[in-house]
């Protein structure tokens, strides 16, 4: 059984005002279903943190890398019924950009977050390589628990 645990840093980065950012934003361990599939364990301490961490371990699980000759910017919105059907309409979204439009993204930024709608920033590049297809199962439910610390939920993804 594949077991990985990190706690995910931002140091010496800058926020628009000139201001540090530093402090552990997440942990994530990933370790491998009894399905074949891989599973993501995700801690952070807001909801908007616990968003941009699924998907910057999202990327990390599939192996996924992007060229960065070329610096794509996207717009991307999603609508869901709860938090945790929003948090898997964005992971979706993302991975149809890799499949269909062989994009890898690796800044997130969400710019609102309500039950109903996420509407982000993502910045990537041209798909350099993806060491596996990730996909997230139709009818797929997942819970986004509060916790003292703040969200955690886990994410099955089945190779795809």
């Amino acid at each position: 059984m594949l077991l990985r645990i990190i706690l995910v840093r931002v140091a010496a980065r800058r926020r628009r005002d000139g201001r540090a950012i530093s402090g552990t934003i997440g942990a994530v361990s990933s370790q491998a279903a009894p399905s074949g599939g891989l599973v993501l364990h995700l801690r952070a301490p807001t909801l908007e943190a616990l968003f941009t961490l699924a998907a910057r371990e999202m990327y990390a699980l599939a192996g996924a890398s992007a060229k960065r000759s070329v610096v794509l910017r996207r717009p991307v919105e999603v609508r869901g019924e709860d938090y945790a059907t929003l948090l898997l309409a964005w992971l979706r979204e993302l991975l149809t950009y890799t499949t269909n439009e062989d994009r890898v993204f690796y800044e997130f930024a969400v710019v609102s977050l309500s039950p109903l709608r996420l509407q982000a920033q993502v910045i990537g590049g041209l798909r350099e390589q993806v060491e596996r297809k990730l996909n997230l199962e139709l009818g797929l439910e997942i819970v986004i628990r509060q916790t003292p610390d703040g969200y955690e939920t886990i994410i099955p993804f089945s190779a795809a």
